[in-house]
């Protein structure tokens, strides 16, 4: 069996780097609205139109994966996603080598 976790799933964090300012933060889902950064570095300074890419922190996305650029709402980061989610065609698929655990 497997799991499918939508960018915008309230439960998908994925780790992602900004550029070019370079600042690490994790992307969050918020179910039909575009997903925000959380945790933000201190003192940060976002310009509107940034591009957030995987970081590849976590192991399941490889870096440099393009998610969305950034439009500032309110309080709120926001990432607008270059991709469709209701045309998703493809999903990336995670197997794990079980000899790399031993």
């Amino acid at each position: 069996s497997s799991r499918i976790l939508l960018v915008s799933d309230l439960n998908s964090k994925i780790s992602v780097v900004t550029a070019p300012s370079a600042y690490h933060a994790l992307l969050s889902g918020r179910g039909d609205k575009n997903p925000i950064l959380e945790y933000l570095p201190e003192n940060y300074n976002f310009k509107e139109g940034e591009k957030v890419y995987t970081s590849g922190k976590e192991g399941i996305f490889v870096p440099g994966l393009p998610i969305g650029e950034i439009k500032i709402e309110e309080d709120n980061i926001v990432v607008k996603l270059f991709s469709e989610l209701r045309q998703v065609t493809f999903v990336n698929i995670k197997i794990d080598d079980e000899s790399d655990n031993k």
